[in-house]
């Protein structure tokens, strides 16, 4: 039976890039669905981030893109934790990671450059790319502080956990993984 079909196949071809794929997916599906797990900290996942957050902005509210983050939950936090959750970066990039989320939520127009900022400045205060952008600091502190945030965050990461997606980057199209070494320029390995 495979080989009726071998000969409808182009083996000459290379992969589709990420373009090629969400331009065939809209042409055949409709809104295709692109999602980007990553750790807010992870080298691969930043250098991910710069490259399909320009995707994103061109293809605009053609295609449904979802920024989720990989971290666990504390079974037994204890009273000392500042927060219930681990990720492989510590506590820092817990912290930013709900940022994120918040600023997504809060600032949909203007997250994806937060995010950009960010991932060229991790080593500074998120407040300077916040405040660059006209994102309100203390209103994302105060939303941070709060236990809504803790739950969004919480939500966010079980949708990677009930998929088993642990490396960051990893790139969901419609629910098939999109080889993240077909978009990034070095190689290496991903964030676990």
């Amino acid at each position: 039976m495979v080989a009726l079909h071998t000969k409808d196949v182009d083996h000459s071809r290379s992969p589709m890039n990420l373009e090629e794929l969400l331009t065939s997916r809209i042409a055949r599906v409709g809104k295709p669905t692109l999602e980007l797990f990553v750790m807010s900290y992870c080298p691969f996942g930043v250098q991910a981030e710069e490259k399909i957050i320009p995707i994103v902005k061109e293809f605009g509210n053609k295609i449904d893109f979802k920024l989720q983050f990989i971290a666990k939950e504390k079974e037994a936090p204890s009273p000392q934790d500042i927060t219930p959750f681990t990720s492989l970066h510590g506590y820092p990039e817990v912290a930013e990671n709900i940022r994120q989320l918040l600023i997504a939520r809060e600032y949909p127009d203007k997250y994806l450059d937060y995010i950009l900022c960010r991932g060229k400045k991790l080593d500074k205060s998120w407040e300077n790319c916040a405040e660059k952008l006209g994102i309100d600091v203390a209103k994302i502190q105060e939303l941070f502080d709060s236990p809504a945030a803790e739950q969004l965050f919480r939500e966010n990461i079980q949708h990677a956990a009930a998929l088993g997606i642990r490396a960051s980057p990893t790139i969901l199209v419609d629910g098939h993984q999109f080889r993240a070494n077909q978009l990034l320029r070095a190689s290496g390995t991903p964030c676990q």
